[in-house]
């Protein structure tokens, strides 16, 4: 594997010849587990940008326990367990930041 590739994401994409079906499966085989651990748990999922053109993360964060918060500058509406804020994920992120460095 070469240097341009370290970062990439495991994607399954047309004619993609870098898929490494091994790593996909260890990451599913995690997921599975981790998922299988919040069972009785109140999680809080975080969306950053999470559309609705491909619905994927949306219907994944859906399926688990507890509550969303969904950061989406345009699509930011949810079930009645999502907290909605219409916004830019960097600044959200950065204010929440700011406010823990200010609490300590």
């Amino acid at each position: 594997m070469t240097g341009e590739h370290v970062a990439r994401p495991n994607e399954l994409m047309f004619n993609d010849f870098n898929w490494l079906n091994e790593r996909a499966a260890a990451q599913s085989e995690r997921y599975g587990n981790w998922a299988e651990s919040t069972l009785g748990k109140k999680e809080v999922t975080i969306e950053l940008g999470a559309g609705t053109a491909i619905p994927t993360v949306r219907e994944e964060s859906q399926k688990m326990l507890g509550a969303t918060i969904r950061i989406n500058l345009n699509e930011h509406e949810g079930a009645w367990n999502t907290l909605a804020i219409p916004s830019r994920a960097l600044a959200v992120l950065e204010t929440i930041d700011n406010h823990i460095n200010q609490k300590l």
